[in-house]
């Protein structure tokens, strides 16, 4: 009880500490400019968003090259993160003022700029921080519009380049000078080599935080059964809440044919050694397959209650893919991103279809998805991005 107690009171102080030093920046006058030492980005979001965020990442290491870049995630991605190119220092998002103690420690001479990608719900931590220079996205419930020093206006029309990667690089600017950002964004390079698998291999990650973004599990086996007849091994992956899908689906195989199931057995950064060495990922869009795109791998994605425009074919920021999109569906009623109402958004985030059938994913066959793992799993020539609707 007394580790408890001592946990609220942190917790309070915390938040106390936030509420003072946002009443304190209203005092202050404007932020001077001069040349940016360190920079924070924040991006303590779910895995996918973060991974959409590190074209941001690289081209802020670009603009910025004498810089430090520090990266603020949530705390299950900080391994992770610490492998993402050109970051000198990843640290945890904080909850307790013991963690925001440290990160002053840390920079002592605070930071310069913070790059706040979407999550505005943060904008009183880079106060108590002391951030000279916040940028953001306007907060689209205002709460905290008034600790944002470079407001950058967040698109009421549709945008022509509407992937969320390239939204998030507007905390650059509205027309920035870009330089070529290309995959991998990541460095697995001292993370030990996972067994060997003798022949080449295809990722199916069957993982998803909703149930609507899962398969049926005979159109899962029937893709296994075509890979291993064409001496392409399948390697499963998913977490452990997936280890039922996983039987169900071994169950449907034939007893000659073999597949590799890491369900459950492999922490984040194992997958991404996996993927790594992977010939192609096929998946639900989740954040393992944005995960696969950052390194640059091959992805073969069903789109199911996303929408592609924003989670799918971001050109030439990822990797080449293939992505199943059914569309028209009066189900993706979901007119919001990260809380801006627009109405070029159209998604579903239900966890129990309204449908007598899930359209969005049942709807795409094995087929096609078999070929595209195929044209990319075989082929020598590089491959491209395609959208199959």
């Amino acid at each position: 009880m007394v580790k408890q107690g001592k946990l609220t009171f942190e917790h309070l102080l915390f938040k106390g500490v936030l509420g003072v030093k946002s009443l304190l920046r209203d005092l202050r006058g404007p932020p001077s400019h001069g040349e940016a030492s360190e920079i924070l980005i924040v991006a303590s979001t779910f895995l996918g968003d973060l991974m959409m965020s590190l074209p941001l990442v690289a081209a802020v290491c670009k603009r910025y090259p004498r810089a430090n870049v520090t990266l603020l995630v949530r705390k299950e991605y900080v391994a992770l993160a610490e492998r993402v190119r050109g970051v000198r220092r990843v640290i945890p998002e904080p909850t307790a003022y013991a963690e925001l103690r440290k990160i002053t420690a840390l920079v002592p001479n605070r930071f310069d700029i913070a790059f706040v990608v979407f999550e505005t719900r943060l904008l009183p931590l880079m106060a108590a921080l002391d951030v000279r220079e916040i940028v953001s996205f306007d907060d689209p419930k205002g709460r905290h519009s008034r600790l944002i020093d470079r407001t950058i206006p967040f698109p009421t029309d549709r945008p022509e380049m509407m992937h969320q990667a390239w939204l998030a690089l507007r905390l650059l600017g509205s027309d920035p000078q870009l330089p070529v950002l290309r995959p991998p964004y990541l460095d697995l390079s001292t993370i030990p080599e996972p067994k060997k698998v003798s022949r080449p291999y295809v990722v199916m990650h069957i993982g998803a935080r909703s149930p609507l973004r899962q398969w049926l599990p005979e159109r899962y086996a029937q893709v296994v059964v075509a890979l291993h007849e064409r001496g392409v091994e399948t390697m499963l992956t998913g977490m452990d809440d997936d280890a039922l899908l996983a039987t169900r689906l071994t169950e449907l195989l034939p007893p000659h044919v073999t597949l590799t199931n890491l369900v459950g057995q492999t922490s984040l950064l194992g997958l991404a050694k996996r993927i790594e060495r992977a010939r192609a990922v096929f998946g639900a869009d989740t954040g393992v397959l944005h995960l696969a795109k950052a390194l640059g791998l091959p992805a073969v994605v069903l789109m199911g209650q996303g929408q592609n425009e924003l989670y799918g074919d971001a050109g030439q920021l990822f990797g080449p893919g293939q992505y199943f999109y059914v569309s028209a569906l009066p189900c993706r009623d979901k007119h919001s991103l990260h809380g801006h109402q627009v109405s070029w958004v159209s998604t579903c985030s239900r966890r129990q279809c309204v449908l007598e059938k899930q359209l969005c994913i049942y709807d795409v066959q094995a087929e096609p998805v078999i070929a595209a793992l195929l044209k990319f799993a075989l082929s020598e020539v590089a491959p491209q991005i395609q959208t199959v609707r």
